[in-house]
């Protein structure tokens, strides 16, 4: 059996340098469809930026298009609005609960030197009362108020009827 010693050594380094490159055609067989799907997915976004780009340059061009920037500004605040009430509803009473716990330690850190016999546990109470006291008339007092309306129309409605039967 004859070898030939020439193409051997000839063909030996090139066999083994496309083993190498099996790897990498595996990996770009198998990542050229994503890669497919990134640029059918970015073309229709790069497509209206650069549609918006050339038609902010003109835009620019014409005076009129000065007030543009301020009217979306507008429009946009407009929209946001109702989101800006609802997060205010919901962080404000949250917030001012915590500033209300602030003022509550700041208070007893100044009350613990004086909370000495009966009369630091008075005001000790006091301290804890009043805030809840406060609270009570906040949500007794448009009660209050409303019962004091009911009770007002109710007395001149009775008054209109007596005054109607005389």
């Amino acid at each position: 059996m004859r070898v030939p010693t020439e193409n051997f050594v000839e063909t030996t380094p090139t066999v083994v340098l496309e083993h190498k490159h099996i790897a990498k055609n595996v990996a770009l067989f198998l990542a050229a469809p994503f890669i497919g799907l990134v640029y059918a997915l970015a073309l229709p976004v790069v497509g209206v930026a650069a549609l918006l780009w050339i038609a902010a340059k003109a835009l620019a061009a014409h005076p009129a298009a000065r007030k543009v920037p301020g009217f979306l500004k507008n429009v946009a605040l407009l929209l946001a609005a109702p989101f800006i009430g609802l997060a205010y509803a919901l962080l404000l009473p949250v917030l001012g609960a915590g500033v209300l716990l602030w003022t509550a330690a700041r208070g007893l850190a100044e009350l613990a030197p004086v909370a000495t016999g009966l009369r630091g546990l008075v005001e000790l109470l006091r301290f804890v009362t009043v805030p809840l006291l406060g609270l009570v008339y906040a949500i007794a007092l448009p009660l209050v108020g409303a019962a004091m309306l009911l009770w007002i129309g109710a007395k001149a409605l009775a008054t209109r009827t007596t005054a109607a039967h005389a």
